[in-house]
């Protein structure tokens, strides 16, 4: 079953997505998508996305600000039979 990790950001923590991101890698079930909705920093975010090119990374852009707007427009896109909602602040033990 594939399951999609749906993050919504604003782009201001850099360390704490980075920390997330690196937790993700590090699990041994590998059957997921990340999905990241940005809702401002776009650019910067898309700079940190592409440094774990493992994850199969969907980032998508939220022209508006506000975490249901984002999770509700990341849940209409996703893939996964589970979808997992996460925040940028979050990582997960392996």
């Amino acid at each position: 079953m594939r399951m999609t990790v749906l993050v919504p950001t604003l782009g201001e923590r850099d360390s704490e997505l980075k920390r997330l991101l690196e937790s993700l890698k590090d699990q041994t079930y590998k059957d997921f998508e990340v999905m990241i909705v940005s809702q401002d920093n776009f650019k910067h975010t898309d700079n940190i996305c592409k440094h774990y090119p493992e994850l199969r990374i969907k980032h998508l852009f939220l022209d508006r600000k506000g975490l249901s707007a984002a999770r509700n427009f990341g849940i209409k896109n996703a893939y996964g039979d589970f979808i997992v909602l996460s925040d940028d602040d979050c990582w997960y033990p392996t």
